[in-house]
């Protein structure tokens, strides 16, 4: 079973030891303290999860941590890039919550034919070409099976960057 990492206090008492509350599966790594003064001492487990002030607390961890991995992607490119090797691939799962996905999604990192290292999506559109509409990308078992793709040489005639998700999530 999946143990989160938050711990809830109210006025330095604790609440709640894993707080899964607190934040979505896609942020599981994290570590840490929420303290909060709005939260009544006896409150039962089903009141946490209904508390208004616990949605609260929820939406502020999440907004300033995908900001702070955002500001680490821009200012600091190689410590992110360290984060993304770590928990890169639980990172991506957030593409599908409806209520944070589009935050998380400029700062998810890909391989791709033309660049060395990693690209962000903005990145990538940055280099399309002004006739390209679309994003390409190509799935595989691994980053040697897509090299060897025959759809990856049409691209590559065309001078067309694609994305390779090598990865199974």
């Amino acid at each position: 079973e999946q143990s989160y990492g938050l711990q809830l206090y109210a006025n330095r008492v604790l609440i709640k030891e894993s707080a899964e509350e607190l934040l979505p599966t896609w942020l599981r790594f994290m570590k840490g303290v929420v303290e909060s003064g709005d939260l009544s001492l006896n409150v039962s487990r089903e009141m946490l999860q209904q508390d208004r002030h616990v949605k609260s607390i929820r939406k502020q961890v999440i907004n300033k941590t995908v900001k702070h991995l955002k500001d680490m992607l821009e200012n600091n490119r190689e410590d992110y890039e360290g984060v993304w090797k770590n928990f890169g691939e639980v990172l991506k799962e957030s593409v599908v919550d409806y209520e944070f996905g589009d935050k998380v999604k400029p700062i998810l990192l890909f391989k791709s034919s033309t660049q060395e290292g990693l690209t962000s999506l903005d990145e990538y559109i940055e280099r399309m070409g002004e006739e390209q509409k679309s994003i390409y990308y190509l799935t595989g078992e691994s980053l040697e099976a897509i090299k060897r793709s025959p759809h990856l040489e049409a691209f590559n005639d065309k001078g067309v960057e694609v994305l390779f998700l090598d990865q199974p999530i």
